[in-house]
């Protein structure tokens, strides 16, 4: 008896160790962020230390100090869900989530809490000029951003009259976007412009701590440069700070 108990033991651990591994393990549509062995999967695939989404639906959900995610040029109807997805490579010269789609409305759905933390020069969400990113959530759904060194929290990286944020319509959730120096909150990376900010509902909030503005160009962006950029609001709340006195909360023209 005391050896069939044993044995029963033995087996409870084993399939708990098992369960454990496959939750640690990407596999189909889902994106496991720790998982450094799973090379491919349905609509995406890993290369090095970056998952790239290419097409369909994609959930992206735990936590990782080393690996990133990209929406690279050439990806179709891509839907990306943020379950409790936490990406901080702070301490790395890289960008934590970017998206090189030129053009096409990406969608990203927020479930539960969701961190982005970039290093070096990198937005932390890097989204250019010309790309359309929309993003739902509910009420209890959230997606912090912090950029690296003088880019933006959404939107450029740090550029010489380059980096221009590209567009960002929020739908639903609570999403918090932090520039390290100067930045914009949401917008352009330092000397970098903005692009079309629109929200219909949820709480943005977007802030500069050094000289950029908390939504629209970085930093000394160029008089009479493009992408002073837009912005419409149709429902839910804005705050957007900038810390330093040469910054505004909200400046959408082309000379700042």
């Amino acid at each position: 008896m005391k050896r069939l108990i044993k044995l029963f033991t033995f087996a409870c651990f084993l399939l708990l160790a098992y369960t454990a591994v496959q939750a640690q393990s990407s596999s189909g549509s889902t994106i496991v962020l720790s998982d450094n062995s799973t090379l491919s999967g349905t609509g995406w695939n890993k290369s090095g230390n970056v998952f790239y989404i290419r097409s369909g639906n994609v959930t992206v959900t735990g936590t990782t100090t080393t690996n990133c995610v990209v929406i690279p040029d050439g990806a179709i109807d891509v839907h990306v869900t943020l379950n409790s997805a936490s990406i901080d490579v702070s301490d790395r010269s890289e960008c934590a989530f970017a998206i090189f789609v030129p053009g096409v409305g990406i969608t990203i759905t927020l479930v539960g809490n969701n961190t982005f933390k970039s290093g070096g020069s990198y937005a932390g969400l890097f989204l250019p000029a010309d790309s359309w990113l929309q993003i739902y959530g509910g009420v209890n759904d959230r997606l912090t951003v912090t950029s690296g060194h003088n880019a933006a929290g959404i939107g450029g990286d740090n550029g010489i009259y380059s980096d221009h944020g590209g567009g960002l319509i929020v739908y639903g959730g609570n999403i918090t976007a932090t520039a390290i120096n100067n930045g914009s909150g949401i917008g352009g990376g330092f000397s970098g412009g903005c692009g079309h900010f629109e929200i219909h509902g949820g709480s943005v909030t977007a802030i500069s701590q050094g000289d950029g503005n908390g939504i629209g160009p970085g930093a000394l962006f160029a008089v009479g440069g493009v992408g002073g950029g837009s912005f419409e609001m149709y429902g839910g709340s804005v705050t957007a700070i900038s810390q330093n006195i040469h910054g505004l909360a909200l400046d959408l023209s082309t000379d700042n």
